[in-house]
């Protein structure tokens, strides 16, 4: 995948964004969630939300999907999503 590419997934997904949350050290940013609710619910009422995590360091974008209770809150969520993170399968942007 190019790197244009990449920036046009994202920007396409930030049209439909529910959330964002920026990690960053020293006020530089070294990763990004973008997420919505999917409107969908497993069989124990929880959300799904789909997500993209865009680590600025590489730069590569991970996919994935969670299931949350939306009354835990955002926190739980963002925690769910950055546990996820490491089990899927990242995609990796040509320079």
């Amino acid at each position: 995948m190019s790197h244009n590419s990449l920036d046009l997934k994202l920007k396409n997904l930030y049209k439909q964004t529910v959330f964002t949350f920026e990690i960053k050290i020293n006020g530089s940013m070294i990763g990004h969630i973008y997420g919505h609710n999917e409107g969908r619910y497993d069989d124990e009422g929880r959300t799904e939300y789909r997500y993209e995590y865009y680590e600025t360091e590489k730069p590569q974008l991970t996919c994935g999907t969670v299931f949350h209770y939306r009354k835990d809150g955002i926190r739980d969520l963002i925690v769910k999503i950055l546990s996820d993170v490491p089990t899927r399968k990242p995609i990796k942007a040509k320079k």
